[in-house]
């Protein structure tokens, strides 16, 4: 993934790749940009530096914010690189258990013992990849809101996917089914 606010890359790669852009997405320029240079072999790497991170105005309400979440999501329907594929499927379906679980332990509560260590396993490996996001950005760690968001989230992936998918969304003008 990619964000065009920090993003850099040279004029011949874009030169050489520029007719694989997915022009027909409401948004995502950045980010099939770096696909397909990627599918052309160029090298991709991430600047892991305090230094050159480039901070970006929030939306100002949730709805805003939401909407801007669709707007991601719904360009995913052009990615065809793997590894983002693959990635964004893990992240859907482990939130997807997540909110299934709690309707199986309802209907089969001798499932309990092993949906519990489950979510035990997606916290430990979220805490490690908030933990690591948390030291490179210097923030302190705020346990509490870590276990409400681990309560929030998955409703939150879930509505995000299906309003990308079945709903619209508009930017700048346009507007995206």
């Amino acid at each position: 993934m990619c964000n065009g606010a920090n993003l850099a890359y040279k004029k011949e790669a874009y030169l050489k790749v520029k007719d694989k852009l997915k022009e027909e997405f409401l948004s995502g320029d950045d980010v099939f940009l770096l696909h397909a240079i990627k599918s052309e072999g160029g090298k991709v790497t991430f600047l892991k530096d305090d230094k050159a991170v480039v901070q970006t105005e929030p939306e100002n309400n949730t709805l805003s914010f939401l909407n801007q979440r669709v707007r991601w999501a719904s360009k995913s329907k052009g990615y065809t690189d793997y590894f983002t594929l693959i990635t964004a499927w893990i992240v859907f379906l482990s939130n997807l258990a997540v909110i299934s679980s709690v309707l199986l332990i309802s209907v089969y509560p001798a499932y309990s013992k092993c949906i519990l260590f489950a979510w035990g396993l997606k916290v430990l490996v979220d805490a490690n990849i908030i933990s690591k996001g948390l030291r490179f950005f210097k923030l302190k760690n705020k346990s509490m809101y870590f276990l409400l968001t681990f309560l929030i989230y998955p409703v939150y992936i879930g509505a995000t996917v299906i309003w990308a998918a079945f709903g619209h969304t508009n930017w700048r003008g346009r507007s995206v089914k």
